[in-house]
């Protein structure tokens, strides 16, 4: 029997180990419900205030970083 922690430490050796072409499959994956993924973004977006703010949040503090990193060059 695994315990959560031996199961852990697996994972992490086999995530590390076969990076490659997970990274290519969940690519793959992405790309054949891409419609799907941003349907439901969309809808969630134009519904959920919470959701909506958080996204126009984390736009606002990327466009801050980036003028940071702009200015101080």
């Amino acid at each position: 029997m695994w315990t959560a922690e031996h199961r852990a430490a697996y994972m992490r050796e086999y995530r590390a180990k076969h990076r490659d072409g997970i990274r290519a499959m969940e690519r793959l994956w992405r790309e054949k419900y891409r419609e799907d993924i941003n349907r439901r973004a969309r809808r969630r977006y134009a519904t959920d205030p919470e959701y909506r703010a958080r996204i126009l949040s984390a736009q606002r503090a990327k466009r801050m970083a980036r003028r940071q990193t702009d200015d101080g060059a």
